[in-house]
């Protein structure tokens, strides 16, 4: 096994440590990305494991649903070339003030300090000449990450009513299928949905456990070097617009915790 050496990623680096790295941030499956993605927009895969070619057309309600009832709160999806909210939930608002392109909005938004209540930057993944894949994928170049991270931060830091009242989480959805020696932990099901078995290649599943460790930061010009060793999940994201903003109850699960609002 290999590793990287901090100064071949000097931005993630950096970042982990200048503001507050999180040491026990589970994915909430142990599997791959569609599955982990969905708990970050509604703490439920509604029984997925797997990808499932991109098309398992969720019916729950969404944390995007949540902040839509609650007049006084926007949410925004800035996104590359793959857009998982529009593929993943039909029901979901799809007008183009909502979902954005992160290169043409995502500057201006922080410039005109016109950033919703929540946001969510999905990364390159596919690519094109005119925007090079920055997911660090595997077999990407990890460096990639350099072309919207600092953006993101420098922007925002440097944008005084912005850099005062926001928070810059970056996570990644699932492990990558490295070895960790700290076990996932216990949980429970957020909603009784058992894991899917349409696949001859799929095994029970319960939602009783979580993930492995993924890495994850939290940045903020507010904030100092830290690391944080409280048990968090992807779900933790939505539990925690939930409780900043008070929205309308409806997506949690009890073995998560909420990172400082």
């Amino acid at each position: 096994m290999n590793c990287f050496d901090p100064v071949q990623l000097p931005v993630l680096s950096t970042l982990a440590k200048s503001f507050v790295l999180c040491d026990r941030w589970f994915a909430d499956v142990p599997g791959p990305t569609m599955p982990n993605r969905a708990f970050v927009h509604a703490a439920t895969s509604q029984g997925y494991t797997y990808n499932a070619n991109w098309k398992p057309q969720f019916t729950c309600k969404t944390l995007y649903d949540r902040i839509d009832a609650k007049a006084s709160c926007t949410w925004r999806s800035y996104y590359h070339d793959k857009n998982d909210l529009l593929e993943l939930y039909p029901a979901l608002k799809s007008d183009t003030t909502n979902h954005v392109r992160f290169e043409t909005h995502f500057l201006s938004d922080v410039a005109s300090d016109n950033l919703p209540t929540y946001g969510f930057i999905t990364p390159a993944f596919i690519g094109a000449p005119e925007q090079p894949v920055n997911s660090m994928h595997a077999r990407r170049t990890s460096a990639r990450l350099k072309s919207w991270s600092p953006i993101c931060i420098a922007r925002c830091a440097r944008t005084p009513m912005c850099g005062r009242k926001r928070w810059l989480i970056i996570v990644f959805d699932e492990h990558g299928g490295y070895f960790d020696h700290v076990p996932p932990p216990a949980t429970v099901s957020p909603d009784g949905i058992a894991g899917r078995l349409d696949e001859t290649y799929l095994v029970p599943f319960a939602f009783d456990r979580l993930g492995l460790r993924v890495p994850a930061i939290l940045v903020s010009p507010g904030s100092h070097a830290a690391v944080d060793s409280t048990v968090y999940s992807h779900s933790s994201i939505a539990a925690s617009m939930i409780d900043a903003l008070k929205l309308r109850a409806g997506i949690s699960r009890s073995a998560t915790n909420t990172p400082p609002n």
